[in-house]
């Protein structure tokens, strides 16, 4: 068996829009494993300037995919505000006309509720966002490409 097979990569939001003052919330399960990988990408800032970003983004776990089920993962809530409250960080600033901005967060399951959950604020409307989910270190091994979360597996 080759390492790879014991990972799952799930997407959400790939390529979607994210209105003015808008939310976008996607969930995903991680039964059966034990690390996950939350990749959050929005596309580069349409001007340099610190107003093209998110006003918050939170990483949330919960017991169902009921919106009111889920709550925040401690240290994973972002926020614009210059100083954090506890369990917080600081969003990086959206200000380059280039390249767009990633934050990935780095999750040990084995404390947390079923399914994750990614928030996202906009401030101003962003073309392109999508999350990226890589769960690692399966109970039970997916064997074919589509349990692993792709369409083809290439193993060189």
């Amino acid at each position: 068996m080759r390492q790879g097979q014991m990972i799952n990569h799930s997407y959400g939001d790939f390529g979607a829009a994210v209105a003015t003052n808008a939310t976008s919330a996607l969930n995903y399960d991680t039964l059966g494993f034990d690390y996950a990988v939350v990749n959050v990408v929005h596309e580069a800032a349409t001007a340099t300037n610190s107003s093209a970003k998110w006003t918050a983004l939170r990483l949330m776990h919960g017991t169902t995919t009921d919106a009111t089920n889920y709550t925040a993962i401690t240290g994973a809530t972002g926020t614009t505000n210059a100083t954090t409250a506890a369990g917080e960080f600081i969003l990086p600033v959206a200000n380059d006309a280039v390249l767009g901005a990633v934050v990935s967060f780095y999750v040990q399951l084995a404390d947390k509720e079923r399914f994750l959950r990614v928030e996202k604020h906009a401030t101003a409307s962003h073309a392109f966002t999508t999350n990226h989910v890589m769960l690692f270190q399966a109970d039970n091994v997916p064997s074919t490409a589509g349990t692993r979360g792709s369409n083809v597996d290439v193993f060189v």
